[in-house]
């Protein structure tokens, strides 16, 4: 069975030979670049070269390869446009604090303090530092908040008249993403996954205050908040729609959504909220994905989220990642039975806050062949961490786990 021939088994509820597996296809599904390298090597991979595509993350590009030795059956689409207004395909060398060399985007130039730490701004021309990196540090953290005063409920309001949205894909973008899909297509049997053609943190408006601001804003501005979001979804559907036109004879999955709804005890804000705002407003968005024949609407949101998975399901989407099931009331046996056949879930193969990085090899496969049993019954489960794997993983587990998805059979 190819590896798309077994996606689109998992995608319609059927049960293939083996369960699909990720690593990399987003940028919630991927790895740290610092213990990719060491992963290559453990595989027999004599290159020792890691692209950096993700740098607030410092996430490697996964590349073939590995995906190969892993028996992963998806790939990412190569972003053209990454964090920062950084541009994907011209490379450079850059070494971090602990003498690790990866290859950067070209335009990547932070500012260096005497202690060490890395400080860059939001664009490559930036004036403003908005991120930084202290030595000892694994990721480019923010480093400036909107300003919320949750005390008092002051939420910033955008006048319609200054509403922004998306701006148009070009002609050379679309035109370039095409081709790199087309030869993706052409060049590997696994089902491919974008995120070019929408907001990775699409449906959390900027300039709100984040969820918790957003949340608010719903509940205290409804009228102002309806319009916005509706206005924001009619956009989106056009530009996706040409998105589309370019790319979905190529792609088999787009990431519509990245944004956390869920925190570890529960939802961010009433789910009611996201029943009467959200769900119209993406209906807007999937019910033109959905007009492209056999392309699957992917969204990730960590956390405690099972009073949002019904509205997820109604919303059109057909993809839930990450399955944090050691959040509080995301019992697997629980989600599986309620949803299981109307929502694929994606993730959620270890315990990630402990086993992952805490526990042995036996002990990361014990819990991959029990959330395999459970998620993977009837088809409709992709394995994948929860989240990121992240540089603190021994290469071991990392291993466990990946062998133990490419060896489970089902029946």
């Amino acid at each position: 069975m190819t590896s798309r021939e077994r996606v689109k088994k998992v995608l319609n509820f059927e049960v293939p030979d083996r369960p699909a597996i990720d690593l990399g296809s987003t940028r919630m599904t991927g790895i740290s670049a610092w213990i990719y390298r060491e992963l290559k090597r453990r595989l027999g991979i004599k290159s020792d070269e890691v692209k950096v595509f993700d740098l607030s993350q410092m996430l490697a590009e996964v590349e073939l390869q590995v995906l190969d030795r892993l028996r992963c059956d998806f790939v990412m689409l190569p972003m053209q446009s990454l964090k920062f207004e950084l541009k994907y395909g011209d490379w450079k060398d850059y070494t971090f604090w602990d003498g690790q060399t990866f290859k950067v985007p070209s335009e990547f130039n932070p500012r260096v303090t005497e202690e060490g730490t890395l400080l860059i701004g939001d664009t490559p021309n930036w004036k403003k530092e908005t991120r930084r990196m202290p030595k000892g540090c694994r990721y480019l953290d923010r480093i400036e908040y909107p300003d919320i005063k949750t005390v008092d409920f002051d939420i910033s309001h955008i006048d319609k008249k200054d509403w922004v949205f998306s701006k148009p894909l070009s002609g050379e973008f679309l035109k370039t993403e095409e081709n790199n899909a087309k030869i993706l297509k052409q060049s590997t049997d696994k089902a491919i996954v974008s995120s070019g053609g929408i907001s990775g943190a699409w449906g959390m408006p900027a300039g709100y205050g984040g969820v918790i601001g957003w949340g608010i804003k719903m509940a205290l501005d409804p009228n102002h908040a309806k319009e916005y979001m509706m206005a924001e979804a009619e956009a989106l559907s056009k530009r996706i729609k040409l998105y589309l036109e370019a790319v979905g004879n190529y792609i088999d999955i787009i990431v519509v959504s990245g944004t956390d709804f869920g925190a570890q005890k529960k939802e961010q804000f009433n789910p009611e909220l996201f029943k009467e705002f959200f769900v119209p407003a993406w209906k807007i968005v999937t019910d033109t994905i959905h007009k492209f024949d056999d392309i699957k609407i992917f969204i990730h949101s960590c956390g405690c989220v099972k009073d949002l998975i019904p509205y997820f399901i109604d919303a059109g989407v057909d993809i839930y990642n990450p399955v944090q099931w050691s959040a509080d009331n995301m019992d697997r046996e629980e989600l599986k039975k309620e949803f299981g056949n109307k929502i694929v879930f994606w993730g959620g193969a270890v315990n990630t806050q402990k086993t992952f990085p805490f526990g042995t090899p036996d002990e990361v496969r014990k819990e991959v062949r029990e959330t395999i049993n459970i998620l993977g019954r009837d088809g409709g489960y992709v394995v994948n961490p929860v989240h990121n794997i992240q540089a603190d993983v021994p290469v071991e587990n990392i291993i466990a786990l990946y062998e133990t998805a490419k060896n489970y059979r089902y029946g």
